[in-house]
């Protein structure tokens, strides 16, 4: 089940942008992976540590608490 919900999560990011009419393709958006995954390739891996260091805890990242202080 949690595989499903990825999976349809990660082809909701990949597509959104085709959906808004943003970009005629998903490889053609240029912030997405999508042109990278078919062939294997990628840039360096994203490294999300260095900025969550920057906040005190993740959850308040996300719930925008850090920005109420």
């Amino acid at each position: 089940m949690i595989e499903v919900h990825l999976m349809t999560a990660v082809r909701n990011v990949v597509l959104n942008p085709v959906r808004v009419r943003l970009a005629a393709r998903p490889q053609d958006w240029p912030w997405s992976s999508a042109s990278d995954r078919p062939v294997g390739q990628s840039d360096d891996p994203l490294r999300v540590a260095p900025v969550l260091a920057q906040v005190e805890r993740f959850s308040d990242l996300v719930t925008g608490a850090s920005a109420a202080r």
